[in-house]
Parts: structure tokens; C-alpha cells; sequence
């Protein structure tokens, strides 16, 4: 069994964005991971192999078989895509790996964060919610399952930095419980993989080290100060409109090397579209 992955995953259109974060270990924390591993829908060859020239990476293809309602009536599936479930894939990894860290590519680490693979920390580090956890579930989701959870007074959990060791427990068992469940909901899930995290934590009890978001998670914007990880929460990302000096300069090099450019979906034009619309009539 090896040391220390990083994963993350999304679509191909996103494979850009990924390799800046390939670009970004590379500079900041070479030898804080001794691999990192992308979970994917199609990204083309040429792109795979540029990353796999920047940090030692391997890519795994990640599918999960939803039904047509939840892609038809939950727009949170549609604008994530069902690739943000691939997260749960933190657990199988663990069969693989002593130290699974996950994060999401639309961030810029500014230090090397060692203090995460403190193994004193337990099998579980992540950021909690803030708010309920009631939010992260649409109107229509089961009573039976809501009543089941503390919906109120506990906040829930935040997904965009993830740090798992063989100390959470059963984890294959958590990652067929997190598909099963998924797949289930899936219609009624607001924050898609965030909502059955959530569940999970309570369903098994799990002991959770809180990170604090500050640190690891602050959202960049002029001005908002230090932090070990800037994390581009929302829209705009770094890639469409929230600039970031160091973002753009490994986008550059990532160009340089003949990389693909980003190029935003029909999803999100239309989203963009509706927004500035709805701006327009305020």
C-alpha cells in the first residue's frame, strides 16, 4: 500500500482547470502527494499526457448510473453534473492508498498544507457547513429520511478539501452506502455529494476533524487576505472571470505547452445568460 494521493475529478471541458492544479502541486507541494489521480469523463489523450508530463498522474474514467428524473428535475445535477459524485471514490481509494486526499481543482494552494497528514487528526478531516443541514436537500425529499437525520441543529459538511485515512472505519461499506444513497435521492439533492456526505457522517457516526474554512477554503477576492488554499466558491471561477495572478500564470504555461483551452458549455452560457437577464429586471 502506497503513502499520500491527491484526487479530483470533473468533465472534460474542465480538463484545463485540472491541469493547473497538476501545475500548482508541481510548484507549491511536489512532495506532499506522491501522486495525483483524475477522475474523468472523456479528457482527450493530448491533455493526459501534458498532465501526466507536469506531476506523476494517473486518470480513471467515473461513471454512475442516475435516473432520468433526477437529471430532468434537479437543475443542482445538471449544473454540477454527475461527475461531483466521483468524490466518493475517497473511499475505494483507501484499499489503495494510507492517506486519500481530495480537492476540488477550482482552488489555488498557496502553501504546502503538511499539517493535514497529522495522523492525530483521525480517519476524517473535512469543512463543516455552514447554515442547517436542511438546506442541502430540495422540497420532496422523503419525510421518512428527514426524520430520520438531525436537520437542525447540525450544519453538515463542506466538500471541497477532503482528507481520509484507514482510521474512518468501514470504508468500503461507506462507499457503496454514499452510491446507493446517491442514486436514490438523487432528485431531491441540493448540494449533490455534500447532502449524502452529510448523511453518511451521521448514518455511522463518524468522528470528524473540522478544518477551518479560513484556511483551506477562503474564497478569493481582492483583498481577502492570507490563506493556505483560495478556493473559487460559486461563479464567477478563475478560468471565466475571477482573476487570480497565479491562477493565470500556470494557465499560461498550460497553454504554452499546447494544453486546451477552457471553453464554457452550453449550460453555462445559458446560465450566465438567464443571470445577467434576471440582473436586468431588478
Amino acid at each position: 500500500m502506497s503513502g499520500t494521493v491527491i484526487f479530483t475529478g470533473g468533465q472534460k471541458k474542465d480538463a484545463a482547470p485540472m491541469a493547473v492544479l497538476a501545475l500548482n502541486i508541481r510548484d507549491v507541494c511536489p512532495s506532499f502527494a506522491d501522486k495525483l489521480i483524475i477522475y474523468h469523463d472523456g479528457i482527450k489523450e493530448k491533455d493526459r499526457e501534458l498532465i501526466q508530463s507536469i506531476f506523476p498522474t494517473e486518470f480513471r474514467r467515473f461513471t454512475i448510473e442516475l435516473s432520468k428524473r433526477a437529471y430532468r428535475n434537479n437543475p443542482s445535477i445538471r449544473y454540477f453534473s454527475d461527475m461531483v459524485f466521483c468524490k466518493f471514490e475517497c473511499f475505494r481509494l483507501l484499499n489503495e492508498y494510507e492517506r486519500v486526499i481530495w480537492t476540488d481543482y477550482d482552488v489555488v494552494i498557496n502553501r504546502s498544507p503538511d499539517e493535514l497528514k497529522d495522523d492525530s487528526r483521525g480517519g476524517l478531516q473535512l469543512i463543516m457547513s455552514e447554515g442547517t443541514l436542511r438546506y442541502k436537500f430540495k422540497d420532496g425529499m422523503p419525510e421518512e429520511v428527514l426524520s430520520k437525520y438531525d436537520m437542525v441543529s447540525t450544519a453538515g459538511v463542506s466538500t471541497p478539501l477532503l482528507v481520509l485515512t484507514r482510521e474512518i472505519g468501514d470504508y468500503n461499506r461507506y462507499y457503496k452506502w454514499c452510491m446507493d444513497t446517491a442514486k436514490k435521492y438523487a432528485e431531491f439533492l441540493n448540494m449533490p455529494e455534500e447532502s449524502i456526505f452529510s448523511l453518511l457522517v451521521q448514518e455511522f457516526n463518524i468522528s470528524v476533524y473540522p478544518l477551518y474554512k479560513p484556511e483551506y477554503a477562503l474564497h478569493f477576492k481582492p483583498g481577502c487576505g492570507d490563506a493556505a488554499i483560495h478556493h473559487a466558491i460559486g461563479q464567477p471561477k478563475f478560468w471565466n472571470g475571477l482573476y487570480n495572478e497565479k491562477w493565470q500564470k500556470y494557465y499560461s504555461e498550460w497553454l504554452a505547452m499546447g494544453g486546451s483551452r477552457y471553453r464554457r458549455s452550453i449550460s453555462e452560457i445559458r446560465s450566465d445568460l438567464c443571470n445577467r437577464f434576471n440582473m436586468g429586471k431588478k
